[in-house]
């Protein structure tokens, strides 16, 4: 016999309408296992939005050598399959090249050219765990955010790791609010509800039912009679 069920689970969650990009530093400094903490970190805040079309949508850039957007706004409007495109990026490792990546979040995704909405919250989360890697073509971390602050996209910086530069990333925050600096990749955990809260003041408002489907088996023992 098969019985099928459904057990409701209420979840709390912000709905508040916000289009967040993720900037991950995918440098050689910070090594495969860290890169591996950042990506289930980076699951573990969006577990705490609703993502749909018309409330919380997220995105994702990869930068070391260069910068590329990974998950743009559109692409994935559910937490699992946000969650599984992110599982999908690979650690590419090379230099730490902070500026291409603001670049790239502004040509792609907030910019006049990119797909986030001007009508709701704006904001690009950097992840670095070190400085800039500097070239003759390197712009400072001033100079490569102002785009983004000029379209009202506020820029929040996460340091990890004791190869930082608080002063170079303060060059990308308009509140020092905005700037979190942790001792390890071990240690990113203990910033989820703090940098949750700074990205929901509302707070998590929103509940809704979601339906778990449990399926039974009961099965019968057969027995045989030999005459």
């Amino acid at each position: 016999m098969f019985i099928i069920s459904t057990e409701p689970t209420l979840i709390q969650r912000c709905k508040t309408p916000a289009d967040i990009a993720f900037l991950l530093d995918s440098s050689a400094g910070i090594g495969a296992a860290n890169f591996q903490k950042l990506k289930v970190f980076v699951k573990k805040i969006v577990s705490n939005f609703d993502l749909s079309p018309k409330a919380v949508r997220g995105a994702v850039v990869l930068y070391s050598n260069a910068a590329s957007t990974r998950i743009w706004f559109d692409d994935f409007l559910d937490i699992e399959a946000f969650g599984y495109a992110i599982n999908k990026i690979s650690y590419e490792p090379g230099g730490n090249m902070i500026d291409l990546a603001l670049e790239n979040v502004y040509s792609n995704l907030f910019g006049p050219n990119g797909n986030s909405r001007t009508n709701v919250s704006r904001v690009a989360i950097v992840f670095t765990g070190g400085v800039q890697t500097l070239t003759p073509f390197s712009v400072t971390l001033d100079i490569a955010s102002f785009p983004l602050k000029a379209r009202g996209v506020r820029i929040v910086v996460v340091g990890i790791g004791s190869l930082v530069d608080a002063s170079e990333l303060y060059l990308m925050v308009n509140n020092k609010d905005d700037l979190f600096l942790l001792k390890s990749f071990n240690t990113l955990h203990r910033s989820i509800d703090k940098l949750t809260t700074l990205l929901c003041p509302k707070g998590k408002h929103f509940l809704f039912i979601k339906s778990q489907m449990s399926l039974i088996i009961q099965t019968r023992a057969l027995h045989t009679t030999y005459s």
